[in-house]
């Protein structure tokens, strides 16, 4: 009687490079510009929520004029701008010390008779900004304690605006958390948005994603840590843009209700607020998923690179 020894239609070799396979497949996707996509489709419907909302509350122009009286009150001035849907604050400490630099070099450019260079710079600048906010009065209120309201603003966008200024400028608000949150945004910034620190996030990503797959290999327990770094430490990157947003948006809310807005206009305001919210967080999702990007890419890397060691002993 002849035995024929059983073929295995997969190895443990085959399974781990086809789950290997597949795991770099998810990183490429998510990494590629997957993540982005879904943080851009939750983002369009929040702002389509903002777009076909609007306050109803009769009170909304009283308690409107009560927060140009508070800005007035502390030195904001509120420019109207109906080229542009949103609104933002220009006094950041950041936007100061941009606009003081860059006009620093156009002196130095200026003095050096290099008219050209300087008024260039100035164009990029002004263009840069323009691009950002999508208005043409951002550069030139660029680190001024100024507020700019665009055609969709309401009072609930004023007061939230307010709410930055508090934040932004000494002497008005005693919030430690919301201060610092503020002071933390450019830095938060710079390392989440350049292609350095996505980089970095990556890497980190891929670095726990290959010690997972280790531990799983050698039958270990993997750390709490360990398991949501990989999303963990992006997410602590832009904690500052969110909890900034955040606070702002709780300041101007119990601002209005220490005016005296209805409960109408509160519960409108709270539902409007909450959405732009939750535009911020979908618009800075990025980093979180090019961390679990990274860690998809190193447990699929890890798969294939120790299937030889398991296929050796499985043989």
């Amino acid at each position: 009687m002849i035995i024929y020894r059983r073929r295995r239609l997969f190895s443990e070799k085959g399974k781990n490079n086809l789950k290997g396979a597949g795991l770099l497949a998810g990183s490429l996707v998510l990494g590629n510009g997957g993540g982005a996509l879904l943080g851009e489709e939750a983002q369009k419907k929040f702002e389509s929520y903002l777009l076909n909302s609007e306050l109803t509350a009769k009170d909304k122009e009283i308690i409107k004029k009560k927060l140009e009286n508070k800005a007035k009150e502390q030195g904001i001035k509120i420019i109207n701008d109906p080229e542009v849907y949103n609104s933002f604050y220009t006094g950041s400490k950041y936007g100061k010390y941009v606009r003081d630099e860059t006009s620093k070099i156009v002196k130095k450019l200026r003095k050096s008779g290099k008219n050209k260079d300087a008024e260039a710079l100035l164009k990029n600048s002004n263009k840069e900004f323009e691009r950002e906010t999508g208005s043409k009065q951002a550069w030139k209120n660029l680190g001024k304690d100024r507020i700019i309201l665009g055609e969709g603003a309401d009072t609930d966008s004023l007061a939230h605006e307010l709410g930055h200024a508090q934040y932004e400028r000494s002497g008005r608000s005693k919030s430690i958390i919301g201060k610092a949150a503020h002071k933390l945004i450019p830095i938060s910034k710079i390392i989440s948005d350049s292609k350095y620190g996505k980089g970095a996030i990556f890497a980190h990503g891929f670095q726990a994603g290959m010690k997972k797959e280790k531990n799983n290999r050698e039958g270990k327990e993997t750390k709490t840590w360990d398991k949501v770094r990989s999303v963990a430490v992006p997410a602590a990157l832009i904690s500052p843009i969110l909890i900034a947003e955040g606070k702002a948006s709780l300041n101007g809310l119990k601002t209005m209700k220490q005016m005296g807005a209805s409960k109408e206009l509160m519960k409108q305001s709270g539902k409007r607020l909450g959405a732009a919210f939750g535009t911020y967080v979908a618009g800075n999702s990025e980093p979180i998923f090019i961390g679990a990007s990274g860690e998809l890419a190193g447990r699929g890397v890890s798969k294939i690179l120790h299937s030889k060691d398991k296929d050796k002993k499985d043989s």
